[in-house]
């Protein structure tokens, strides 16, 4: 009976098992692993990977691709995973850590299932893997949007001077009056051309004796008279005709 047990451990003796797994990847980014799995006695499996943290962490994450090339998670039906028909396989399979998780290292191990049982068996190892931060990357149907650039030019206008009218100048023309200029009229003096005439008296007396006759004794008056007479017309006429011609003359060159 021993010995009975004893083959029927052996007989469904199972190992699982992985290698190749990446250090770190970002977190976009799917990546292969070699899984073993060597079970001769089993039926169908189904594997998966999962994404873990703390080590003794019981919530798992992840994607596992399958044979249809879906994507499944933990919360899938686990018949979704990768589907195993025989007890042995040795291959790769795809995985992908779920970006709905923070970014940072996780553990990483191999599970598989069956269709009766909703417990896994784990891989005999695990796996650290530093998850970076995804870099955006944009989908081919958008567009960078090109910022445009508006340049307002911004026109100051210079104040408009205050015209003022400019004075009018008036040129106001004064015209003198004429002066009638006086004309002196020379007064001459007529003196009475005494004639030398020798003027008798007769004494009253016939015994006084007569007279002397002054005229005999001084020069003529009626010939020095006439001498400066003329030469005072003479010179008064010849300055009314000077002061004539000059008013003339003013006359024409202010008209």
């Amino acid at each position: 009976m021993f010995f009975l047990f004893l083959f029927r451990g052996d007989a469904f003796a199972l190992s699982l098992s992985f290698d190749g797994a990446p250090n770190e990847i970002n977190g976009e980014t799917e990546f292969s692993a070699n899984v073993f799995l060597d079970c001769a006695k089993c039926g169908v499996s189904y594997l998966r990977g999962v994404f873990f943290y703390p080590e003794t962490s019981h919530v798992y994450s992840g994607f596992t691709k399958n044979k249809s090339g879906e994507w499944v998670s933990s919360g899938d039906d686990k018949t979704q995973f990768f589907k195993v028909e025989e007890g042995r396989h040795s291959g790769q399979l795809k995985f992908k850590f779920d970006l709905q998780k923070p970014a940072r290292e996780y553990f990483f191990k191999i599970g598989r299932y069956t269709s009766a049982s909703s417990s896994a068996t784990w891989s005999s190892n695990t796996s650290s893997i530093n998850i970076l931060t995804p870099t955006p990357t944009p989908s081919p149907n958008q567009t960078t949007p090109t910022p445009i650039v508006t340049t307002i030019h911004k026109t100051t206008s210079s104040p408009t001077p205050t015209s003022f009218p400019s004075p009018v100048l008036t040129t106001i023309s004064t015209i003198p009056k004429k002066t009638p200029i006086p004309i002196e009229t020379p007064t001459s003096t007529i003196y009475p051309d005494v004639l030398g005439s020798t003027a008798s008296a007769t004494p009253s007396n016939p015994s006084q004796s007569p007279t002397p006759n002054i005229a005999e004794n001084q020069p003529n008056p009626m010939g020095t008279a006439t001498f400066f007479g003329i030469a005072a017309t003479v010179g008064l006429l010849s300055l009314a005709f000077w002061r004539l011609g000059k008013i003339t003359r003013s006359n024409k060159l202010k008209l």
